[in-house]
């Protein structure tokens, strides 16, 4: 069974557990059918990410959480019904509200597809009956992002396998990717796992399956597609013993939230003092970006965004940027929401900005610009490492509280920091492979229960990772 190493509550939920190949702890990889090519969540900074309306028309989008999971199955079938009570409840919620026909759209449509969507326990049951499902972690960036792509060599896979699952528009044969591979074993070979750069080819650019992964050994590239079970990519954290800097991975993050903390520049609650509610209980909408805006703006997100280059995002992790003032925000606005997230106002034009500060600055006639120091933020991480051997898997997941509380800059582990507790274990390579309200983690006890090691908010995820044994041909039906 998977061995507890670090399990604690405070300042935020961490677990990291183990499984060893060697005792036929094995890790496999399953997605969403449906879901191989997206849709993908899309972010401009002009408004809350939103996503394709899946059964919709064309052009139809969505922001609600419910929308963003349609079609997507459930962890484990035992969750279907606390998902079809939340989605209910949300509905009775939206009925009475101010909820858009969108939304109250979006919610029937999830209790209609959660009778029968399938779930990953279920999939990996039908696919695996000989085998023993002993923990679950998340791998909800595939399908959502750009520089997640996997290739599935399995009958996890749907249909007549492999499988190269990643959204249209990845320029797939223009990128180097990390990947976590489980390479097939045989008779008289074990399978192993390995983290290597990697490279894919699309389908419909090979007449040979073996040329749809290519993996670097030593300065020689070669197709390796017939003899890996999956790869999976996502960011680097740790390679050959050493802690690798964000700085070199954050183009590939989609969510700018998981690196710096931006504030909130349209909270449900007042961001002033004297600001009068729009509605009975309610601050929203204010107008940015010239229309009304119903959900979160972070500060500085656009700007980031909008440099394609991420020269700018790159100089935001380490020292003070110059931003321009949002459409529609002022001095005061600014300020206020600044405040609220406890950055410090510099008194000098002249002192040294250090993280958490910032001041205005005047570049001409009715011209004023932010000059900030962004902070770091914490987020939830899960993360997937290997031994010195690469025979034991290491899974980490914890929380993060990212942004304020009541008034206070909430805690946890920047992506580096949490980093930091496997390469405490000897960890040589590990991926970051989930961030934020996603990350989970659930292992079996001795007793034949499951243990939610970090709890998760989400019940529906794109992909995961499955851990499971051989059941004993003794015990077998």
């Amino acid at each position: 069974m998977p061995k507890k190493i670090k399990q604690v509550r405070e300042p935020v939920e961490l677990s990291i557990v183990s499984f060893h190949r060697d005792d036929k702890e094995d890790i496999f990889l399953t997605y969403t059918w449906d879901r191989s090519e997206g849709p993908d969540i899309r972010r401009t900074g002009k408004g809350p990410p939103y996503m394709g309306l899946i059964g919709g028309e064309p052009g139809d989008v969505t922001t609600h959480p419910f929308g963003l999971r349609l079609g997507t199955w459930l962890i484990r079938e035992e969750m279907r019904e606390l998902e079809k009570a939340e989605a209910q409840q949300n509905l009775d919620d939206a009925y009475k509200g101010n909820s858009t026909e969108g939304d109250i759209a979006v919610l029937e449509q999830t209790l209609n597809e959660l009778e029968t969507v399938s779930s990953h326990e279920k999939g990996f049951a039908d696919a695996y009956p000989n085998h023993e499902i002993i923990g679950f972690q998340g791998c909800g960036d595939l399908t959502m992002n750009e520089w997640n792509v996997a290739y599935v060599n399995s009958c996890l896979a749907k249909g007549t396998r492999p499988a190269l699952i990643h959204l249209p528009q990845e320029p797939l044969e223009q990128r180097l990717y990390s990947c976590l591979i489980k390479w097939k074993g045989d008779k008289d070979r074990p399978s192993r796992l390995t983290i290597q750069e990697t490279r894919f080819n699309r389908l419909s650019c090979v007449s040979d399956t073996n040329e749809l992964v290519w993996v670097r050994h030593d300065e020689s590239w070669m197709p390796v597609g017939d003899l890996v079970e999956f790869a999976v990519s996502n960011q680097q954290v740790i390679r050959e013993g050493n802690i690798v800097p964000v700085v070199t991975t954050c183009s590939q993050f989609g969510d700018l939230r998981h690196l710096l903390h931006m504030p909130n520049l349209n909270p449900k609650e007042p961001l002033y003092q004297s600001e009068i509610p729009k509605h009975p209980n309610s601050y929203r909408p204010r107008q940015y970006f010239n229309k009304n805006q119903f959900g979160d703006i972070w500060l500085g997100e656009e700007n980031l965004l909008r440099d394609t280059s991420q020269n700018l995002l790159r100089t935001a992790l380490f020292g003070p940027v110059f931003l321009d003032f949002p459409p529609d925000a002022n001095e005061v606005i600014l300020r206020s929401a600044l405040e609220r997230e406890n950055y410090e106002e510099a008194p000098s034009s002249l002192e040294h900005l250090t993280p958490g500060k910032w001041r205005f600055v005047s570049r001409g006639p009715q011209v004023t610009v932010l000059e900030i120091f962004f902070r770091r933020n914490h987020y939830g991480w899960t993360m997937i490492g290997l031994g010195e051997d690469s025979r034991r898997i290491y899974c980490l997941a914890c929380k993060g509280k990212p942004g304020i509380t009541g008034g206070t800059v909430t805690t946890g582990y920047t992506v580096e920091e949490a980093a930091a507790f496997l390469l405490d274990l000897g960890v040589r390579n590990a991926l970051l492979m989930d961030e934020g309200e996603d990350v989970m983690q659930l292992v079996k006890e001795l007793d034949g229960g499951f243990t939610n090691m970090v709890p998760s908010r989400r019940r529906r995820l794109r992909a995961l990772f499955i851990f499971a044994k051989p059941i004993p041909e003794a015990m077998q039906k």
